[in-house]
C-alpha cells in the first residue's frame, strides 16, 4: 500500500473512532438525564399523594403528563393493561 493510502485510511479510522467515542458519551449523558427525570417523577408521584391544594396537585399532574408519564401506572411510556 502506498503511504498516501495508509494515511487516508488512518485518518478515516480516527474519524470513525472519534464518532464512536462521541456516541458513547451522548448515550451516557442521555442515560443519566433519563435517570434524573425518572427520580424526579417518582418523587412527584409521592408528593401527589399528600398534596391538599388541588391547584398545586393539578399543576404537578400536568407537568408529569407533559413529560410523557401516565398518572395511572406512573410509567413513561404508559404500561397500563387497558391501553391498546
Amino acid at each position: 500500500m502506498s503511504a498516501a493510502l495508509e494515511r487516508v485510511i488512518a485518518e478515516q479510522q480516527k474519524e470513525i473512532d472519534d464518532w464512536k467515542e462521541r456516541d458513547l458519551t451522548h448515550i451516557e449523558v442521555w442515560q443519566r438525564h433519563t435517570k434524573r427525570v425518572d427520580d424526579l417523577v417518582r418523587n412527584v408521584f409521592l408528593c401527589l399523594d399528600d398534596v391538599t391544594d388541588q391547584a398545586i396537585r393539578q399543576a404537578l399532574i400536568n407537568c408529569v403528563r407533559a413529560l410523557g408519564y401516565c398518572t395511572s401506572c406512573e410509567s413513561a411510556p404508559c404500561e397500563c393493561d387497558w391501553h391498546d
